[in-house]
C-alpha cells in the first residue's frame, strides 16, 4: 500500500523562512544569500592581506557555515582483539610517485 505524504514536501522552506529570505532579498538584493555573507565575513582581508575580523569571529562564521557545506563527522570506535591497535598513515601522493619511478 502506497503511503501518502502529508504536508509540504521534504526539504521545502516553511513560510517563516521563505518570508524572511524574501524580506532580506528585498533589502539587500535578489542575490542575497546569508551563507555566502558569513563566508565573506570569515575570509575578508584588508589591502595588506590581513584578516579584517579576529580569529573568534572567523571561527564562529566557519562553524555556522559548516553544516551546510560538509558532512558531519561521527565518532568511530576502534578496537583490536589481537593486542595493541596499530594505525598506519599512508600518504597517497607519495605512494603514487614511488610506484611510477
Amino acid at each position: 500500500m502506497e503511503k501518502k505524504q502529508m504536508g509540504r514536501p521534504v526539504g521545502s522552506k516553511n513560510m517563516n523562512r521563505r518570508g524572511m529570505l524574501a524580506r532580506l532579498q528585498r533589502e539587500f538584493g535578489k542575490d542575497y544569500n546569508p551563507i555566502l555573507e558569513m563566508a565573506r565575513i570569515a575570509t575578508a582581508k584588508d589591502e595588506d592581506g590581513n584578516y579584517i575580523h579576529d580569529d573568534d569571529k572567523r571561527f564562529a562564521m566557519n562553524k555556522d557555515i559548516a553544516p551546510y557545506t560538509v558532512p558531519r563527522l561521527k565518532h568511530v570506535e576502534m578496537s583490536s582483539d589481537d593486542g595493541p591497535l596499530t594505525v598506519q598513515v599512508v600518504q597517497f601522493a607519495n605512494v603514487r610517485n614511488n610506484d611510477t619511478e
